[in-house]
């Protein structure tokens, strides 16, 4: 009889802890839409609309967690951020100036041209600020992109030849960069292990300054 009564009891606990499970859980997304994630590993939109997304992408959740939301309708845990360029970039385009005067009309050009780069480059350094860019690899990622380069030449009596120098990048040019400068996992890996080092050192050494 006690046996039964036991058989019974964790019966009625198995079924009260299935339906605890069962119930679907409700995500909100960054930008504030609601979506339901079913038991069965596929999702729909709270509202009713139908699941379709145009990309793959991630949500943080609670315990650490990230929650991939899947254009095929399916969702489930995953160990990394999804990182679209994209969304990320800021800026629609990037112009770069430089201008500068010499009686050698080539040296006038190269340094017109010099600075012009560099100031895109530091533009475009800040428009990539979220993205994890390898900023040696940037300049030559811009110089290789396809850009918008008008110049101007002005021969001035007593001073030279007066040059100005005009780089465009529009929103492509920009993503392009960004890919071709973007690090790789393991790069990045490198990154975090080498700062992580530099900080323990530097911890050491303030430890035994403090001795």
């Amino acid at each position: 009889m006690k046996s039964l009564i036991a058989a019974k009891f964790f019966l009625a606990l198995a079924l009260v802890c299935s339906s605890l499970f069962a119930k679907d859980m409700v995500l909100t997304t960054l930008d504030g839409q609601k979506i339901v994630l079913h038991e069965d590993n596929t999702w729909t939109f709270q509202s009713g609309k139908r699941a379709e997304i145009e990309q793959d992408f991630t949500v943080p959740v609670n315990g650490g967690k990230i929650v991939l939301i899947a254009t095929d309708g399916t969702w489930g845990f995953v160990e990394k951020e999804i990182v679209h360029q994209e969304e990320e970039v800021k800026a629609d385009s990037v112009v770069g100036n430089g201008h500068s005067v010499n009686k050698d009309v080539m040296a006038a050009n190269a340094e017109a041209q010099k600075l012009a780069l560099a100031q895109a480059t530091a533009k475009i350094k800040v428009a990539l600020g979220k993205l994890k860019i390898d900023g040696t690899k940037l300049s030559d990622c811009i110089k290789r992109a396809e850009k918008d380069v008008t110049k101007k030449e002005d021969f001035k009596q007593g001073t030279g030849w007066d040059v100005s120098v005009r780089v465009f990048l529009d929103r492509g040019s920009i993503l392009a960069v960004a890919d071709c400068a973007m690090k790789k996992d393991d790069e990045a890996a490198d990154s975090t292990k080498k700062a992580s080092g530099s900080k323990k050192k530097s911890g050491k050494k303030a430890a035994a300054g403090a001795q």
